[in-house]
Parts: C-alpha cells; structure tokens; sequence
C-alpha cells in the first residue's frame, strides 16, 4: 500500500494547463511528485535546510518534463508549493 494517496496535479504554460496524476513519495529531504506510469516528475524543497533560506530554500523545486525525444528541465522557487492547507 503506498504512504500517500495519487492526487492531481495541473501543469499550465500558454497553451492552458494539463492534468497530471501524480504520487507522492519522499527522497531525502526533498519531496518528489512523480507521474504514475509516466516520466514526468516535479521534485520538491518542502523547508529551509539552513537559515535565512536562500535561493534554494524552502519552495525550491526542480520539474523534468520528457516530450517525445526531447527532456525539459525548469527548475525554480515557488513557496505556495509547500504552503499548509487546513
């Protein structure tokens, strides 16, 4: 049985956004979301490793994305990624 429960997530860019089922697992001191049967994966920073946070701190993430032949890599920070929801 997996720890946590698949949920959707939606990638969006010009053209709209796409619903992406995605699993949760963890992986060090990142959170990953990975596509379940597929290649795309999102991996998250979920807290600051140090203090004053940095460029890498909370909110970092990573997001590989394959399209055919081709592998897309963005990687940023988004705090309301790892923002707790009631």
């Amino acid at each position: 049985m997996p720890l946590f429960k698949d949920f959707e997530i939606r990638r969006c860019d010009d053209r709209g956004c796409t619903p992406v089922t995605v699993s949760r697992s963890n992986s060090g001191i990142f959170t990953e979301l990975g596509q379940r049967g597929g290649t795309y994966f999102l991996r998250v920073q979920p807290f600051d490793p140090w203090p004053g946070g940095g460029e890498e701190g909370r909110g970092a993430f990573m997001e590989v994305a394959p399209s055919l032949m081709s592998v897309y890599v963005y990687y940023g920070r988004c705090p309301a990624l790892v923002e707790e929801r009631p």
